[in-house]
């Protein structure tokens, strides 16, 4: 499904679109640091000219592959916590309390 088959009142919209956007942005980044890899090897390796196009050429082009991955491993860890906690029911009605243990040994 293509995101302009979607309808503009869906509530995920926005975060698709969103998502999308951010993928886009991080491939362009990832693309600008390969090229910048990719420019150095051919035109100055052979002089060892300009080399710190060799450490912000990595870090274009492995930064937004980590982030995406601690976020995809993140979703997946958020995923199972809340299948799992939404299966235990809290003690008391009231979500906020917290309680006391010496509501236990009361005279």
């Amino acid at each position: 499904m293509m995101a302009d088959e979607l309808p503009k009142d869906n509530a995920g919209y926005k975060t698709m679109k969103r998502t999308m956007i951010n993928c886009f942005g991080s491939f362009c980044l990832s693309m600008a640091g390969g090229l910048m890899l990719g420019s150095w090897e051919l035109y100055n390796r052979p002089t060892n000219e300009r080399q710190w196009m060799v450490p912000l050429g990595l870090i274009l082009l492995v930064t937004p592959l980590i982030v995406w991955l601690s976020i995809f491993i993140s979703e997946i860890c958020n995923y199972s916590t809340e299948a799992s906690c939404s299966s235990i029911s809290p003690k008391n009605s009231s979500e906020n309390s917290i309680d006391d243990p010496r509501d236990d040994f009361s005279p």
